[in-house]
């Protein structure tokens, strides 16, 4: 793939890291998430990927505000694991933020 503009979430995880840098070769990459771990929005940088916090949580109107609409691909990734047992709300979220 080559010449695209591709939206990442959860672009910090074991699986969407390493291919949102592989895809940052030779294409515009986003990357979405809530960067809890020191330094990787600034090591996604240093390979040209643009950052964006997001947390798939926030359903407001305005969470996605400013983000560009003309992605080509997008490669959902995020996910809200329910590790405070409250499944239905995991469930819900990540429906809810795959929708939007």
């Amino acid at each position: 793939m080559e010449g695209k503009k591709i939206l990442v979430t959860g672009g910090t995880g074991q699986v969407a890291r390493p291919v949102a840098e592989a895809l940052a070769e030779r294409n515009e990459v986003w990357c979405l998430g809530r960067f809890g771990t020191p330094g990787v929005a600034h090591a996604l940088a240093e390979r040209s990927i643009t950052t964006r916090y997001w947390d798939m949580n926030d359903t407001s109107p305005a969470a996605l505000d400013g983000l560009p609409t003309d992605f080509t691909h997008v490669l959902h990734s995020a996910v809200r694991r329910g590790e405070d047992g409250d499944f239905d709300a995991a469930v819900a979220a990540n429906a809810v933020s795959t929708g939007r």
